[in-house]
């Protein structure tokens, strides 16, 4: 316990190096996103969701297992037959299952699909395959309401902290952690090839939620209770509980990844992770930096 204390300590003592780490995390995502902006027009790799087109995914025993350069000859064999000659393949593993993924621009026939994989050596029927297709136009109406969806969530959680705390700097410090902590999601969605679909809107529209409450916990232990001890031990209090708690549902989501894979749940699971890493330091350097000049500018007036 006292090593714990000690470790707060210093991350309280080092607040302020903290904060030029903060800077250099949202710099890199701005980087990131706008990279990616001027190579696609988007600020993320947009998914089949909302770009329209074909997935085709074919469920495997756990026993098989394919190899990246199979994965490669298949992705190849299914472009020469598709009408744009652009195809995706990726294999995934989980504790579920195994499975390997098609996207394509127009829909391949179920028998096309399983002609090829028994070249390549993998046995399935048409049992075994699951498609989806979406049209151009209405995916564009999914990304444009995926768009408001996202907008209209913000808007309604920094009318709820404002109403809730009724002062400027504490409110916009909350909202501030939070439109970092998905600016940084979306740059890490970049990095790893991640896609914007319907699962991972999801997942950040529920990061939103999980990375306001550690910073609500924060502001109401500094503002509601600043008379009870020093701003520091305030901080400190509120580390014990908010760091456990971020830590706790990381390590449960993790759990969840590993059985769910790369499916729709994996990929929930895969963003609010990366969103609540990234929430450590925005709200415990970041915020508490926002927090700590309020309350020493209220003194001093």
């Amino acid at each position: 316990m006292k090593s714990v204390d000690a470790f707060l300590n210093k991350l309280v003592k080092y607040n302020k190096q903290g904060q030029i780490l903060c800077i250099l995390l949202i710099l890199f995502s701005i980087f990131v996103i706008f990279s990616q902006y001027q190579k696609t027009g988007n600020l993320v790799v947009l998914g089949m969701d909302f770009t329209g087109g074909s997935e085709a995914e074919v469920l495997l025993d756990k026993k098989i297992m394919v190899d990246q350069d199979v994965i490669l000859n298949i992705e190849k064999q299914i472009s020469l037959i598709s009408e744009s000659q652009e195809a995706q393949v990726r294999f995934s593993s989980s504790a579920s299952g195994n499975s390997i993924s098609i996207i394509t621009k127009n829909p391949i026939k179920a028998g096309k699909i399983i002609s090829i994989l028994k070249e390549n050596s993998i046995e399935i029927t048409s049992e075994n395959i699951q498609q989806n297709y979406i049209s151009s136009g209405l995916s564009a109406d999914f990304l444009k309401q995926a768009q408001k969806a996202l907008l209209i969530a913000l808007l309604a959680m920094a009318i709820v902290i404002f109403l809730t705390f009724r002062v400027f700097a504490p409110s916009l410090g909350i909202i501030l952690a939070a439109i970092c902590d998905i600016t940084f999601t979306i740059a890490m969605m970049n990095l790893i090839g991640l896609k914007l679909t319907v699962a991972s809107l999801t997942g950040l529209l529920m990061l939103i939620g999980y990375s306001v409450d550690t910073d609500v916990l924060l502001s109401i232990r500094l503002l509601k209770r600043r008379y009870e001890g020093s701003v520091d031990s305030q901080v400190i209090s509120s580390m014990k509980t908010g760091i456990m708690m971020t830590i706790t549902t990381i390590a449960s989501l993790l759990v969840l990844y590993s059985f769910a894979g790369r499916t729709k749940i994996g990929e929930i699971a895969i963003v609010i992770i990366m969103g609540l890493v990234a929430d450590i330091p925005f709200t415990w350097f970041q915020n508490v930096g926002i927090l700590k000049r309020h309350l020493k500018n209220k003194k001093d007036n």
